[in-house]
């Protein structure tokens, strides 16, 4: 008897389990479907009805037009329904476990003749859609590119993916011009705030140090409105970064270029240098070397200590030479992941996104002539002033890294974003040039050796209310910003050439030794607080007030010093080779022995820096 109340304990133990595992196997049979909907204006619809026709049940939009269901696995068929939108029927929904299927909806007008618009699931899964609807129903003329736009076109950065827009060009693949107005006339924001430049001789930001990997669009305005700074002509261009991710997403990509021309090329120019030039943090390998306020320390001039003025000039890294070497194969890589994570109360989002790129590019016997118009205006035609010919050498290594974090709360969010940008360019040039104009037709052969170092970080901070009862939709922005152009070390080494043939240091002929260090350092502080108010105006018509307070402060630290070295007391350096390591070998150096050999003649040059800020407060309605 007590075996047979142990055998049935065991049964009705063991049937439990089973239960209880179908039933949480059943319970992980589900999918869920996540996406936003519009309306005919292009705005978020906040409450509209997502209807599951298949069960019966559904769900109400939230304050952003965002929704979520979740299902068994099955097809089903969603309704969409908003006031003064046509219902919108998406059908043929697969819903697979543990899977989120993306279903963004753009509602149309409701019209005494479409009543009804039936779509299927795929169909609506086109982001461009989203950027055709904005431009459509925008107050501004505007033109925009999607990220899947940018995806399908494979471009690697946004100067590459901008060139899409109609009125738009782009020089040097970073410089945007909107309408053919130049630079000064187009202003870049980054999440619709502003951020400081990188170019002091230009107003736009360079478009090449954001890769696409990172970017959600790109929109270019080119008409004024009150919402918008004030201080452009052309255009404003908007890069907006990814923030609240719609599903899990995770994304590893690589590619390897070859250009028979630039890679594995063995006459491809470079110069040797720090290993941080792979991660394009190359310049703190190339920073001036002596103190930036030392005066200039003349050999001889009384109160200088030679023995200073010795080791200054053995202080300069002695590599000036441009030298043939085998470059590599271009290459690039991206990884990304994000995801959003619904709780009871609350809903998070997250985003990471890491990208590297490390192109060459080689140009061998390119010519470049200037040419000048003669004093007499009956002459039309234009003479030679200068022929230059030679090979440039490029390698270029850009990365970017963005973190961001977003929340939910009812009819609130907040979102945090972490953004840095570094770029490096290495070129290394020789060139061969005859000077037509100022030295009677004399011939130099220049090694130039240049490095520039750009990054920007940006740290951006966002929350939005929606009080539906109210109609109003608060959003509050916060940005500050910082950028950095660093031209570390410009290295200049010009030989003339004489008629027989010999290399001399004859400045007459425009012959010289330089080193150049030129910077600039920007940081901004941007913050908005914009306020909409949704009404309907005597008419009845559905109407909008928008207004908003605004500040942008902007502090601008620029720098340059150039030193040049030349033979003191007439040191022969005979013969030279045309090598411009040569004249920094040790023998060459000033010594305080001989009181002869090259030195260091340079100082701060009050002149050729300057410190700035400007700051600007704004209020609008429109």
């Amino acid at each position: 008897m007590k075996i047979m109340k142990r055998y049935h304990k065991h049964v009705r133990f063991f049937c439990t389990l089973t239960l209880l595992f179908f039933a949480f196997s059943l319970l992980a049979q589900t999918g869920t479907i996540r996406g936003k909907v519009t309306d005919y204006t292009g705005e978020d619809a906040i409450g509209a009805n997502v209807l599951v026709i298949e069960t019966g049940g559904g769900t109400a939009t939230e304050f952003d037009g965002t929704y979520e269901l979740t299902l068994p696995e099955g097809t089903y068929t969603l309704e969409i329904s908003y006031l003064s939108n046509a219902t919108q029927t998406i059908s043929d929904i697969a819903v697979k476990a543990d899977e989120v299927q993306v279903i963004n909806v753009s509602l149309e007008e409701e019209t005494e003749l479409i009543k009804e618009v039936v779509v299927t699931a795929s169909a609506l899964k086109n982001t461009d859609n989203a950027i055709m609807k904005v431009q459509q129903k925008s107050v501004n003329v505007l033109d925009a590119v999607s990220a899947q736009s940018i995806s399908r076109s494979g471009d690697g950065d946004a100067g590459e993916a901008i060139k899409r827009v109609t009125g738009v060009t782009v020089q040097d693949g970073k410089n945007v011009f909107v309408r053919g107005l130049g630079d000064r006339y187009t202003k870049t924001i980054l999440n619709n705030m502003e951020i400081p430049g990188l170019d002091p001789d230009r107003n736009t930001v360079q478009m090449d140090v954001f890769p696409t990997n990172i970017i959600d669009n790109i929109i270019v305005y080119k008409t004024f409105t009150p919402d918008l700074s004030g201080d452009f002509t052309g255009g404003t261009v908007d890069i907006s970064l990814k923030d609240f991710p719609d599903s899990r997403k995770i994304s590893l990509s690589g590619s390897v270029g070859f250009n028979p021309v630039a890679n594995l090329n063995s006459d491809f120019l470079t110069y040797e240098s720090s290993g941080a030039d792979l991660v394009g943090l190359g310049a703190g390998s190339r920073n001036f070397p002596l103190n930036e306020n030392l005066p200039q320390l003349t050999p001889g001039f009384p109160g200088v200590d030679n023995n200073l003025v010795a080791q200054n000039v053995r202080a300069f890294d002695p590599e000036m030479s441009a030298d043939a070497s085998t470059s590599f194969l271009n290459t690039s890589f991206g990884f990304s992941i994000g995801d959003q994570i619904r709780g009871e109360e609350r809903t998070f989002g997250y985003n990471f996104a890491l990208g590297y790129k490390n192109t060459y590019s080689f140009l061998e016997e390119a010519v470049f002539n200037d040419f000048l118009k003669d004093e007499d205006l009956a002459v039309n035609e234009l003479f030679l002033s200068q022929a230059d010919t030679g090979s440039i050498g490029t390698n270029e290594v850009l990365w970017s890294t963005l973190l961001s974090g977003s929340m939910k709360k009812g009819n609130n969010s907040y979102s945090l974003s972490l953004f840095h940008t570094q770029d490096g360019i290495k070129q290394s040039s020789f060139i061969s040039s005859q000077d037509y104009f100022q030295t009677g037709g004399a011939v130099l052969v220049r090694d130039i050796l240049y490095y520039n170092q750009r990054n920007i970080s940006n740290i951006s901070y966002k929350q939005r209310h929606v009080l539906p009862e109210k109609n109003l939709d608060i959003k509050i922005q916060v940005a500050p910003s910082l950028a950095v152009n660093n031209e570390p070390d410009l290295r200049v080494t010009a030989f003339a050439i004489e008629d027989d043939e010999t290399f001399t240091l004859n400045r007459g002929d425009g012959a010289d030794i330089s080193r150049t260090y030129r910077k600039l350092t920007e940081t901004s502080l941007n913050g908005k607080v914009d306020l909409e108010w949704k009404y309907n105006q005597w008419a009845g018509e559905s109407a909008k007030l928008k207004t908003g307070v605004a500040y942008v402060r902007k502090d601008r630290d620029f720098d340059v010093l150039i030193y040049n070295f030349a033979d003191f007391q007439g040191l022969d350096i005979l013969p030279l080779t045309g090598d411009p390591n040569q004249v920094w070998g040790e023998q060459y150096l000033y010594n305080t022995t001989t009181e002869q050999g090259m030195w260091a003649n340079g100082q701060r040059n009050i002149s050729n820096s300057y410190q700035a800020n400007s700051s600007v407060a704004a209020v609008y309605a429109m």
